[in-house]
């Protein structure tokens, strides 16, 4: 039989699949949590709900994936020896730099966790895209430029490189090409790198990272490894009138610019908008009525270019400014020196946005919602109590709605100084209970571990059916070293 990738063949003869209930009553069952003394960002969570699909119907893949952070934890006291590297593999996608400030962010991350790790960065761009000379990491980083959609062609010192690591995290996003790369690294080498995929935030259900591939998705689902947490930025003095936002939907755009326009309709303060992607932006501004929102007049600073557009005799001026081709220090200063309310667009940009006290605006496109409704999830069970902040979420994963009814709602908790209490013990409890931080130290040590010694990798999973099959406790297996 002949079956296009990625489905199930249908089989009338098939053992149904469990409902997912039923699934998470058996885990439920299996997991004893009273018992386990673990950080919090390794604590286990057991999922409200799981999709009901194929790829989520094993008990064996769910626990694996509930008990990963917990293994994990296993080999913080690992050390690395010797001079064999790790790789940190990126493919950029075209026309978005947050995965190449994501990659660069979680390389300084490892560096700082294991300080004898040697590690070298390896990012896969489009020649088309835009590339900041600032958007480098300090330590040994090979851009490879590539013509979208042809896979780019590695020297041969890059492959020799790949395929001489101890280990080559893919991260955060799934390479178009993976399965030619895998095979590159691993045709006749006696020696093969251990290759861990981690995928962006929220992609636990996708093709490249359920629970069936045994590979990770960051993000804030119960099955997912949590998210990446940088340094917090000292607070310094806003300018409340100066708006900073990197913006990417049509509706995301109006909504962010109507919402400011909205709360500050009644004021004659002259306002700012900062955006690093100013093409995106002027094609819109057709399709909002500064008019009714007491703007006099438009001002564009496009450094050496300037333009105007008149309104009306009376009001306000409402200037935007571009700031193109912005490093990871600049994106975090204009969020920390502008108004709280930030519009960002994708993992990077939220990450680099929760070292700041900002309010940040989401411009999901359609893959980041889930992430959001998970977000929401955290808000509801941690911070009920602050309404306005699970409201304010609501509005960010309601993608749908429109613009002006979207805006109305969020002007309106603008005013409400609990979003903003809701918002930082939100950043509190994420840097806390839902950092990636060590979890990825941990596998970096936990694949060093299995490439050094052969037979462990065995020895655990025969830990881990033993736990499956009540042998052993789950006590056991998370502390006994094997």
């Amino acid at each position: 039989m002949i079956v296009a990738k990625g489905k199930i063949p249908y089989n009338k003869k098939m053992k149904k699949r469990p409902l997912s209930d039923e699934i998470l009553a058996e885990v439920t069952a299996l997991l004893d949590l009273q018992t386990l003394q673990l950080p919090p960002y390794a604590e286990i969570k057991i999922p409200r709900a799981l999709p009901e699909k194929e790829e989520f119907s094993s008990v064996k893949d769910i626990i694996y994936q509930i008990l990963d952070k917990a293994l994990l934890y296993k080999y913080r006291d690992t050390p690395i020896k010797g001079d064999k590297k790790l790789i940190l593999f990126t493919w950029v996608i075209p026309f978005g730099l947050g995965d190449l400030s994501m990659q660069i962010h979680i390389a300084d991350i490892l560096a700082k966790e294991i300080p004898e790790l040697n590690i070298e960065l390896i990012s896969v761009i489009d020649k088309k895209s835009p590339l900041p000379n600032k958007l480098r990491s300090h330590l040994a980083h090979h851009i490879v430029k590539y013509s979208h959609p042809e896979p780019p062609k590695f020297s041969k010192a890059i492959q020799d490189l790949m395929r001489s690591a101890f280990s080559i995290l893919e991260i955060p996003a799934a390479y178009y090409d993976f399965l030619s790369l895998k095979s590159m690294i691993e045709k006749e080498n006696q020696d093969p790198p251990i290759i861990s995929r981690i995928g962006q935030y929220g992609f636990i259900d996708t093709p490249d990272y359920h629970p069936a591939t045994k590979e990770r998705s960051m993000g804030l689902y119960a099955l997912e490894k949590g998210i990446i947490i940088l340094d917090q930025v000292p607070p310094q003095k806003r300018d409340l009138n100066t708006y900073f936002a990197y913006l990417v939907t049509k509706k995301g755009i109006i909504t962010y610019f109507l919402s400011i326009l909205m709360h500050r309709k009644s004021d004659l303060e002259n306002l700012t908008i900062v955006v690093p992607n100013l093409a995106t932006i002027l094609p819109l501004f057709n399709e909002i009525d500064f008019l009714s929102y007491g703007i006099k007049k438009i001002f564009i600073l496009d450094d050496p270019n300037t333009s105007s557009l008149s309104i009306q005799k009376e009001g306000k001026t409402l200037t935007i400014k571009h700031t193109k081709n912005i490093d990871q220090k600049e994106f975090i200063y204009w969020m920390n020196s502008s108004n709280p309310f930030v519009g960002l667009r994708g993992d990077g940009s939220f990450t680099e946005c929760l070292s700041t006290n900002s309010l940040f605006f989401y411009d999901a496109l359609d893959h980041a919602v889930p992430f959001l409704i998970d977000l929401y999830h955290v808000a509801y069970k941690e911070l009920l109590p602050y309404f306005s902040l699970c409201e304010y979420l609501i509005l960010l994963y309601k993608t749908k709605d429109t613009p002006a009814s979207r805006a109305e709602k969020i002007a309106s908790l603008l005013d409400d100084p609990s979003l903003y209490v809701g918002m930082e013990k939100l950043r509190m409890i994420l840097r806390e209970k839902y950092s990636f931080n060590k979890s990825i130290s941990h596998l970096v040590k936990k694949n060093y571990a299995f490439y050094s010694d052969l037979t462990l990798e065995k020895k655990e999973d025969q830990a881990f059916e033993d736990f499956l099959h009540k042998k052993i406790s789950l006590k056991s297996l998370l502390y006994k070293k094997n």
